[in-house]
């Protein structure tokens, strides 16, 4: 009995050794996650056209001739939207680069559902293949190609759902570490630069070839980055890239996103925020309502995770897919937003852990955090009390603590310092500064909509157009004042004056202003929020 068992048992392993050996099996392997690009590719046809929407507008107004530093006001790029004859969408091009829509122009030729679905193949076409190299390079068994679409299911189906650009960027990223691997430095800087300039973030890589002490790969990436933001800027205007840089990256990296304190962020940054930063209306009672703490913490967080990266970078240098992938974990940490699609970056420490000789246990552990990072619905988390609304960004935590212990890598110190003294050179400035600004939220007790576009009175009540998927409607704010005289002010500098008067000092931007009864200002703004998401705010004389 027991030689039968085990001649079964024979037959079975030999079977399988066969089943391996076959050319087809690694295209046996790839049908699930192919399948699964195919059955959300299609559903995607029957979606809202979501984020593409903010790609797809940016490059059409680019081909129109209408790209300026304007679009990345929300309410402008809405009403350049409504007014081309689309209803019933609601977009930010916001915090987008201008590269971003100058990439996109060739999609503006298309109708937007169309040019979505071109864009969804293109890069879950390009997003497998990479995939699949990157599986070949590694001599992974191919049996773990079953195991990722149920890893990443929810990464890989909200990009296709959304019409986002994460897979595309895999596709770059991963491109251009194989180039780096094979020595081919001139093809890593077009791929990579074209990743930086569409999403900022993976500007990090070049603090990864700098600890390589690769400079001529860092000159490359330079070049190459350097190219494309003057191709795009002989285009549009540097102009636009000057206030891309000046206004928008410090905003978005503030973590300044459409209120600037809500959970559905999932980051740490924002968690800080909702700590440390009092704000009467989006966080009106934080945890220790000290500012400067939020700073001080963000800025500790920031270098010490930058000290693992400078740790792992010179520990590993014969395996450059262990840094590369610390690299973009912390990219992920550091992020103003954690959303569900920038997950499937995670595929690249999957891999590192899959090609290592790390223990099961501990290797099927961190492969469990993934899963729940990139699948843990968390909207069942957003009612819960503050610290538990963030399951996202502690199992991302946890995974990077986790894959330093696998790979047996602490902080390097010195680094870590370097960068703190650094990010607190930066922050000294906004730390010391004086806020004259001293206006305060008119709708703090009443439904305050993302994007406020216009406010009126009638018999006395506050009557606020609010601006979403349906698009401007007017509603009752439920707020009654007496009303006895109302005068336009005007904004000068993107400021308040009243007569030669300035009223307001802050560099949030600003729209319709009015003296209401002669003792208040009243104006659109947009401070400590995204650009364009306007509510109303007044200043008492």
């Amino acid at each position: 009995m027991v030689d039968q068992k085990q001649n079964a048992k024979s037959f079975d392993m030999e079977f399988i050794d066969k089943i391996r050996n076959k050319k087809f099996f690694p295209f046996l392997c790839s049908l699930p996650i192919l399948l699964l690009l195919l059955f959300y590719w299609i559903k995607a046809q029957y979606f809202p056209l979501h984020d593409f929407s903010n790609y797809f507008f940016g490059g059409l107004f680019s081909v129109l001739g209408k790209f300026d530093h304007q679009l990345y006001d929300a309410l402008h790029f809405n009403t350049l939207i409504q007014n081309s004859g689309y209803q019933n969408i609601f977009a930010s091009y916001y915090p987008n680069t201008p590269f971003l829509s100058f990439f996109f122009i060739p999609f503006a030729a298309f109708d937007p559902f169309v040019a979505k679905q071109l864009f969804n193949f293109i890069s879950a076409f390009l997003f497998s293949f990479t995939l699949i190299r990157l599986f070949n390079h590694y001599e992974i068994k191919w049996e773990w190609l079953l195991v990722l679409p149920l890893i990443f299911f929810m990464s890989i189906k909200n990009n296709l759902l959304f019409g986002q650009v994460y897979l595309f960027i895999f596709f770059l990223l991963g491109e251009g570490f194989l180039a780096y691997k094979k020595g081919n430095k001139l093809s890593m800087s077009a791929f990579w630069s074209i990743a930086i300039l569409l999403k900022v973030f993976p500007i990090l890589l070049g603090f990864f070839l700098v600890l390589r002490k690769d400079y001529k790969g860092l000159a490359y990436l330079f070049f190459a980055c350097l190219v494309l933001l003057i191709s795009s800027g002989l285009f549009y205007g540097f102009e636009n890239w000057i206030y891309f840089i000046s206004e928008v990256m410090p905003k978005s990296s503030a973590g300044e996103i459409y209120d600037g304190f809500s959970t559905n962020s999932k980051s740490a940054l924002v968690l800080f925020k909702n700590l440390f930063v009092a704000d009467a209306l989006a966080n009106p009672q934080p945890i220790i309502p000290i500012s400067i703490l939020f700073t001080l913490v963000f800025i500790l967080f920031k270098a010490r995770l930058l000290g693992i990266c400078g740790a792992m970078t010179l520990k590993f240098k014969e395996q450059p897919l262990i840094p590369f992938s610390v690299f973009l974990v912390v990219s992920l940490l550091i992020s103003p937003t954690n959303s569900s699609y920038s997950k499937v970056f995670l595929i690249f420490p999957v891999l590192a852990l899959l090609n290592s000789n790390a223990e099961k246990i501990p290797k099927g552990i961190l492969l469990f955090i993934v899963f729940l990072i990139c699948n843990l619905p968390q909207h069942y988390f957003y009612e819960l009390p503050l610290l538990l609304r963030f399951p996202r960004f502690y199992f991302l935590l946890a995974f990077l603590i986790g894959f330093c212990f696998v790979f047996k890598s602490k902080i390097h110190w010195p680094i870590s310092l370097a960068f703190l003294a650094l990010f607190l050179f930066q922050a000294l400035p906004g730390i010391i500064k004086n806020e004259k600004d001293q206006s305060e939220y008119v709708l703090i007790d009443a439904q305050n909509p993302i994007l406020v576009s216009n406010y009126q009175f009638e018999n006395g009540d506050l009557q606020i157009e609010n601006w979403d998927n349906q698009g401007k409607h007017w509603t009752n704010s439920g707020i009654n004042f007496t009303i006895k005289k109302i005068e336009p002010l005007s904004i000068k500098n993107n400021q308040v004056f009243l007569e030669n008067k300035q009223i307001t000092f802050g560099k949030d931007n600003k729209r319709q202003a009015k003296l209401i009864n002669g003792n208040e200002v009243w104006y659109l703004s947009d401070k400590n929020r995204g650009f364009g998401f306007y509510t109303l705010r007044r200043v008492e004389l």
